[in-house]
C-alpha cells in the first residue's frame, strides 16, 4: 500500500501529493526537519519506517512547514541552478 503526504510547494504554492513509500532513511535524514518536533514524533510511534515517520512530522507541522523542509532540500541537493519538478525521487 502506497504511504503519501500533502504538502504545499512554497514557489508554484500548489498543494502536491506524494508518495514516500520505501523512503530510505538517508532520505529522511536529508530534510532539515526540527530536531525537537523530530523528537517528540520519536518519543510517541518509534520503532516505526521513515515513510511513517515522514508522514506523522508532516501532520505535526503541517503542509506549508514541510513543503519548505523537502522541497527546500531538494533544491539544495540538486544544486540552485536547477529546477525543482515536485518528485521525491532521486534526480
Amino acid at each position: 500500500m502506497a504511504k503519501k503526504i500533502v504538502i504545499k510547494n512554497p514557489w508554484s504554492g500548489e498543494m502536491v501529493e506524494r508518495d514516500i513509500s520505501g523512503l530510505t532513511p538517508a532520505e529522511l535524514e536529508s530534510y532539515p526537519l526540527d530536531e525537537g518536533i523530530c523528537d517528540e514524533i520519536a518519543r510517541a510511534i518509534a520503532p516505526c519506517l521513515p515513510e511513517e515517520f515522514l508522514a506523522a512530522y508532516v501532520k505535526r507541522v503541517g503542509a506549508i512547514t514541510a513543503g519548505i523542509a523537502i522541497f527546500g532540500a531538494r533544491l539544495v541537493g540538486r544544486g540552485l541552478s536547477d529546477s525543482d519538478d515536485g518528485s521525491m525521487s532521486p534526480a
